[in-house]
């Protein structure tokens, strides 16, 4: 930004605003005068004693000393310069604020003063707040948004592996093991007594070294012996517990002892295992929006500093 400050100047105008606001004569003094210019527009003593007021009564600010007010209207000049830029940058882009747009953020904010946009105007006028450049503070903060909206929203980019890691930060994300299985399931006959003793015999040859598959095409009652007995990869949530139990401590290629379920003796056999990143879809789209809101953010400001590079302010 092509700056230039007066220093005696600035000091001087805000011991006089100072004295002005201190005295209670801001509503009675008729005068005024150019405090910056940013490229051909100005921002006006008028202008930046209304933003102070705005600011005292909206969020009750209480200045204790002069010291803490000299540094108050500091960052309100500055914040005001900004907001020039903001409507040129708008301007030069071809945005444009709607009407609408602005009733809807006047709404906004009544709303949460719990007042309607009516009450609203009411408390500017009534505390010396001029509204046609309270409005104009808002145009600069929708404008802003808009800018930023329409260069960068669509080149935010947030990667599976940030949000995990995002999260992993957060304590929010736990790994869970997966399990890709086969299994053999020997019907459980009532009638006979022998079902067991079968399933065991199975059990020990598998152990012994005899083909899986083999067995599960020869023996197996279930659908998934069409397919060599696989079943694809589950987790924990996935099985009932007695089948978790079984396969939780195997190694990779080994069988479970047989496990007794309703539609009869099941063997697993652990082909694989993998550690999945778990993430809560709730989880996961919250910390994509805050991933993005950051990205948006920085690259927010890196913008505002090259308009601030480019621009001419003076404060005078």
């Amino acid at each position: 930004m092509f700056f230039k400050k007066n220093k005696k100047l600035i000091n001087f105008f805000l011991v006089l605003l100072s004295l002005t606001i201190s005295k209670g004569s801001i509503a009675q003094n008729n005068e005024d005068f150019v405090i910056a210019k940013v490229n051909n527009k100005i921002i006006t003593n008028s202008q930046v004693k209304s933003r102070l007021r705005y600011v005292q009564h909206s969020a009750n600010f209480k200045i204790n000393n002069s010291k803490e007010q000299k540094i108050l209207l500091e960052q309100i000049i500055d914040k005001m310069i900004d907001e020039e830029l903001f409507l040129q940058e708008a301007e030069k882009l071809k945005i444009e604020i709607s009407e609408k747009e602005i009733n809807n953020a006047l709404g906004s904010i009544a709303m949460k003063r719990k007042q309607n946009i009516v009450q609203f105007k009411l408390f500017l006028s009534n505390n010396g707040i001029n509204i046609k450049q309270f409005v104009r503070f808002i145009e600069a903060q929708i404008a802003w948004e808009k800018i930023i909206e329409s260069i960068f929203a669509n080149k935010i980019k947030v990667s599976d592996i940030e949000i995990e890691e995002f999260l992993e930060q957060r304590g929010f994300r736990a790994d869970q093991r997966k399990f890709l299985l086969a299994e053999m399931v020997i019907f459980k006959n009532s009638k006979n007594t022998k079902s067991e003793e079968f399933v065991n015999k199975i059990y020990q040859e598998l152990l012994a070294g005899a083909n899986f598959k083999e067995m599960v095409r020869q023996f197996s009652v279930s659908i998934t012996s069409q397919n060599d007995g696989e079943i694809g990869w589950v987790g924990q949530g996935d099985v009932d517990p007695k089948i978790y139990q079984a396969i939780n401590t195997l190694a990779k290629n080994s069988y479970s002892k047989p496990v007794l379920l309703n539609d009869g003796y099941h063997i697993f056999k652990l082909l694989d295992i993998k550690v999945e990143k778990n993430i809560d879809e709730k989880q996961g789209s919250i910390a994509k929006n805050i991933i993005s809101r950051n990205k948006l953010n920085n690259m927010a400001k890196g913008y505002l500093m090259d308009i601030r590079k480019k621009a001419y302010v003076e404060i005078l």
